[in-house]
Order: structure tokens, then sequence, then C-alpha cells
């Protein structure tokens, strides 16, 4: 109950969030035997199966079309909380059985963590001088197409307690739905067989169940709940081609198995490689007899990445979005008129950076980046500028983007595996080079050699520990940023206990706890 937030719109019954907030103790302890009672019982109220849907229609969509809106179903307030009951006990055990490729919706996951896994895997093929083929599947109605008896049996492949898998098909069963225009219009009620709802606690936990026995391929695999990609370099074009083509036909079989559908005009495949005089050739990849269509510059989780990871069009398209709410922001502010400070500032970090920094990790070393992160007025774009001009944030003369993004990081800056080869500190590879120059901020040289990073340039890199644990770690170094940089090596658990209990850190007791919860993400 304390998770549910104010202002949201409630469902068939018309019960608004406040309501549930603000009752007493008394009426919590009678919902929490209601709750127990349907769950001995396998019943739910007919009210909770129906649900209010909205279509919210998608960006860049004909709205002619129906397709191009995205249903949102609106369910009861008390059958939500009932859902986030269910969501808290079960995910652990499901969290355990979910492949390592899928991110999606999991606890300390993001799509950051996918596209720099992506973008990793791609920077390796160039070291390799191989050339890398992804291809980007799109399914049709995803949520939608979901088989109830399927699911079903997976679900109780991943769960050992059958009674709550019955409970769980007992909330997916007999659903029905209402479809709501913005003018307040009503369809008739309509009855669904299959699927899992939009707008539920437990759909995308649901659909990852489904989807975690994807057949083992030779092509890489990247997902975020029905975000899916595949990636296979070779170094040459007809290897990686009948790689992916394999590939394709033995996920296809998979889907149509499963009844999920695969949207061949939506999927996309595109070639990465440093070849200048291939640019434009294109990859085949074939599904049903038809060629996927290629993109030079597809997006991924938000990120567009063109055939040589330099992200110049994705810094082009952030900075028109960057500028244009920047532009909004100003006509809010004004020497004797306008909002509060307090509210420029929110509007600021909710509007502009959350634009600006998002996936910052992956291309905040594109030579690109560089340059539009620039405090120099004669450079194409500036954030921190812009903002600055609008009178919304103060950030000083000698702030730039990246140690905008630093100093707004916490205390714990960096928590990494870093057992790589040595050969790897001198090679070209960017975002590689600058997780292990990680270790190197204070300017000690390192065991494996190269270069040394200045503390400045330090900047957050967020991957998955097991990525570079595939490697082979040697140790684990645990680096501090405040007003001065501290290392530490650190060599096993124990050492870490004494590390963090050490006077010589001299960290406050917030900066401890997180010392303590790093420990768990290092030695899990």
């Amino acid at each position: 109950m304390s998770k549910l937030k104010p202002g949201k719109s409630p469902g068939r019954d018309n019960i608004h969030p406040e309501f549930v907030i603000h009752q007493s103790t008394t009426t919590s302890g009678w919902l929490c035997a209601f709750y127990t009672s349907c769950y001995q019982r396998l019943k739910l109220p007919k009210t909770w199966r129906r649900a209010s849907v909205i279509a919210l229609p998608k960006p860049n969509k004909p709205a002619e079309d129906p397709k191009s809106y995205r249903p949102i179903s609106l369910l009861c307030v008390p059958f939500k909380i009932l859902e986030r009951m269910i969501h808290s006990r079960i995910e652990p055990v499901v969290d355990s059985q979910l492949p390592r490729e899928q991110a999606g919706f999991r606890r300390g996951r993001s799509t950051a963590d996918q596209v720099t896994l992506l973008c990793q895997d791609i920077e390796d093929s160039f070291q390799n001088n191989e050339k890398a083929g992804v291809v980007y599947l799109d399914l049709t109605a995803a949520y939608d197409t979901v088989w109830h008896r399927g699911l079903h049996l997976k679900l109780l492949r991943t769960i050992p307690d059958r009674h709550m898998v019955k409970f769980i098909m007992e909330t997916l069963s007999n659903r029905s739905f209402i479809l709501q225009t913005s003018s307040g219009q009503c369809s008739r009620l309509r009855r669904l067989k299959n699927g899992v709802p939009q707008g539920s606690v437990l759909t995308p936990m649901l659909f990852n169940v489904y989807i975690h026995d994807l057949p083992d391929t030779v092509s890489r695999k990247y997902g975020y709940a029905d975000d899916l990609a595949i990636m296979l370099s070779r170094p040459t074009w007809k290897a990686m081609e009948e790689g992916l083509n394999e590939d394709m036909g033995t996920l296809v079989a998979y889907l149509r198995r499963w009844r999920l559908q695969l949207s061949v005009g939506k999927s996309v495949a595109a070639a990465y490689h440093l070849s200048t005089r291939e640019a434009r050739r294109e990859l085949q990849v074939h599904v049903d007899n038809k060629c996927l269509e290629v993109q030079q510059a597809p997006k991924y989780l938000g990120v567009r990445l063109d055939r040589t990871l330099s992200f110049k069009q994705h810094l082009e398209e952030v900075k028109a979005k960057v500028t244009s709410r920047v532009a909004l922001i100003r006509r809010l502010a004004g020497t004797t008129w306008g909002a509060s400070a307090k509210t420029l500032r929110i509007s600021t970090q909710a509007l502009v950076f959350s634009a600006a920094e998002y996936c910052a990790p992956v291309w905040s070393r594109s030579p690109h980046a560089r340059k539009n992160c620039s405090t120099d007025p004669t450079e194409d774009w500036d954030v921190t500028h812009d903002v600055e001009a609008s009178g919304c944030l103060d950030v000083g003369d000698d702030c730039n983007g990246q140690s905008l993004l630093s100093e707004s990081l916490p205390e714990v800056l960096l928590l990494l595996w870093v057992g790589e080869p040595s050969h790897l500190c001198h090679h070209a590879n960017t975002l590689r080079r600058d997780l292990i120059g990680c270790r190197r901020a204070c300017g000690y040289p390192d065991a494996s050699g190269g270069k040394q990073v200045a503390p400045d340039e330090v900047c957050q890199q967020h991957v998955h520990r097991g990525r570079l644990c595939d490697i082979g770690p040697d140790r684990i170094v645990l680096e501090v940023q405040r007003k001065s940089t501290l290392i530490q090596t650190v060599q096993d658990e124990d050492h870490l206990e004494q590390v963090i209990s050490a006077d010589s850190f001299g960290l406050n007791k917030e900066v401890m706890k997180k010392f303590h919860q790093a420990k768990l993400f290092l030695f899990q």
C-alpha cells in the first residue's frame, strides 16, 4: 500500500488510490484478510477482472490506423495491491530462473546495460577485424498474444508452488475490458482469451517467464522484455549472413510454436564495421523468403547505433530534443515573473537532463559527444550552457556536461570487476579502455600496465557484472570520488569487510551502507 501513488486513475470500481492510502489500520487488516481468503479459495471479484482500456498513440505513426495505438489497462486499485503482493513473493524465484541476456524490468538491470553490452560486443568485433551483424526483432502485439496454456506450463516449470501458479492463472482468466476514448465514449464489453494486461505489475515478469527458454543460437542474444536483438560477428559477409539466417530460422520456429508472431515488416537488420568501401553494402537476412529491412542507424532501446558507433546521428537527435525543451523552459522564466526556482529546477531535471544523460555511459566517449559537451560558445551545443542561460540552474563557468554528470553521481562511483588482459589497455576500444582506466583514476600504475587516467576523466560506467567476469577477474578495485579520490585494492570478501570498517576512508554512515550493499553485488 505504501507504494501506491496518489493521483492515478481508478479502475472500474471507481476506487481512487487516495482512498486506500488514507485508510485506517482496521480497514487494512480487513483488506489483508480478504486477500488471504481470495488466495485460499482461488476466487476473485468480477469487478477486478474488468479493465478500462485507454489507447495511447505511438510516436510517428498514422493516427487513422488502429495499430498505431498502445492499449493501457486501468485496473482496480485493490487488485493492483494484490498483484504487488504476488510480485514481491515470486520475484526472487523467477529472477533466478531467467537467463542473463534478459534484463527487462529486473531489479538492478536497465536499458543502459543492454545497450552497453551490445556496443561492447560490436567494439570487440572491430578489434578482431570482423564485421558484426545485428537483427532487431519486433514482435506483433507481444503482450496481447501470450498463450495462456503455454504460460501455465512455463510457470509450473519455474515456480515450485503450484497453488501460487493456479492463483496467477486465475487472475488472468475470464478477463474483459471496455475501451474508453478521450471524449468519454465507451465500447461494449469484450472478453479476452489470450494475452496479459498492459499496465499490470505482473505483466513484464510473466512475459519474461514466457520467453525465458529461447533456444540456443550461435548469435548472442540481448533482451529487454519484448525488445529482442541478436548479434553475430564473422570475418566475412557470407559467414555472417549464413549464421544470422540460421539463427533467425531457429527463433522464428520457436515463436510460432508458442504462438508469438514476428513482424517481418518492422524487424530490422544492420551491419557494423569500419570498412568505408563496403559502407553501402546491405546485410541479407531472410525470414519466410522475405528480406528484412536494412537501416544504417537503427534505434535500439532509445539509442541510435550507426555503422561505426560514432553516435553522431543519435547526438543530433538528442541535441534537437534538448534544445526545444530548453526553449520551453526559458518561456517559463523571467526576471520579474515566471515559475519559482524550485519549479524550474525540477522541470529542467525532468525534461532536459533526463533526455541528455540517457545512456550517457555508452556514448559519452564518442568524439561527437566531446564536441557537443564543450563549454566553448563557438561550439555546436552545450546543455549546461543553455540551461544556465535560461536561469534554471547555476552550474558555474568551469563545468561541462561530463563533469556535471560526475558531480551528480553518488560518492560510491565505481564498483567493477577489472581483471583484464594487459594487451587490452593499449588498443583503440574506447569503451573497454575506459572501464580498465577507471581503476587508475588516482594516477597509480596498474599491474597490467598502460596509460594512467587523470581523476577528472573518470565517469560512471554501469556494466553487468557477468560481462567482465567471463574474461577471468584477478582482483577487485573499489574507488570513491569525494574532494580527493581514494583507491583501495580488495582481494576477497573478508578483506572488503576490513576496508569498509577502516578509519582511513573517513566516510559517513550513508556511504558505509552503500559499501555494504555493494559487497553483496560483488560477491553474490
